[in-house]
């Protein structure tokens, strides 16, 4: 597995002097940047041996997927300038979370809130596949949405959509938050491409191995043959002593 973290682009030769693999960065922050500010970024990142694999943060609240305020030429138009940017910062793979932008008003129908979603994320695979990204929708907390909150949920959104890049994310706080069946996972056997991890009890960086259930995690992602990228996503007062110690929690539990 490789190992990242959710922080923002500034932090890439940080994560390099700590060994891990990757940054996860913003989509939205990369494509609403100018020309001067995305090129310096640039810079960085190919000055850097890591890169931006993964990138999440996709649709600003502003851009809405749902509801009567969805645009489809407003949302084609941002996808294509995202996709070319973030493929630029060696992006691989994409989380859609967005829980502003898919929340479906009231007054509106979830039925055709959920067909103009499954339209975007087809909209996205299509456009992330000229670019050789992958596009992987995110379970989110029923806080955040109203929409595919439950990893089993999002699961079925994503086998009924049927489109060859559009894959699954697992994150792992949000399982909990929800409480969900964690034996829910075992159903996304090749649908699963990419995990988030922290320490679910108080959103902080994995700092021990037994402050929460990450054994059971690891134990189900290795029966899934699970070989993907993993990114904290977490709090931090100390990114660089808590990243340090986060890393080497990491490889001690797919061990």
């Amino acid at each position: 597995m490789k190992f990242g973290i959710c922080t923002g682009f500034e932090n890439i030769g940080l994560l390099e002097e700590l060994g891990y693999d990757f940054l996860e960065g913003s989509v939205q922050k990369a494509a609403t940047m100018d020309e001067e500010e995305f090129e310096s970024l640039r810079k960085i990142v190919n000055q850097s041996s890591i890169k931006c694999d993964v990138c999440n943060l996709f649709f600003p609240v502003a851009i809405k997927a749902v509801g009567p305020e969805a645009n489809k030429k407003e949302l084609e138009e941002y996808m294509k300038i995202a996709f070319e940017r973030i493929a630029l910062l060696g992006t691989k793979l994409v989380v859609i979370g967005s829980g502003r932008s898919r929340t479906v008003p009231e007054g509106w129908s979830m039925e055709k809130g959920l067909e103009q979603f499954a339209w975007a994320m087809k909209t996205a695979g299509d456009e992330g596949q000229k670019h050789g990204i992958t596009v992987t929708v995110e379970h989110l907390p029923g806080t955040s949405t109203n929409t595919l909150t439950s990893f089993k949920e999002a699961l079925k959104f994503v086998k009924e959509l049927n489109h060859p890049n559009v894959k699954m994310m697992v994150d792992y706080g949000h399982v909990k938050t929800m409480k969900e069946d964690i034996n829910n996972l075992l159903e996304g056997e090749g649908y699963i491409l990419h995990l988030h991890i922290r320490n679910s009890k108080n959103g902080a960086f994995p700092l021990d191995e037994n402050e929460d259930d990450y054994e059971e995690l690891f134990d189900i992602l290795k029966r899934i043959y699970y070989q993907g990228r993993v990114s904290i996503e977490a709090f931090t007062d100390d990114l660089k002593e808590d990243a340090a110690r986060s890393l080497k929690v990491l490889k001690e539990l797919v061990r």
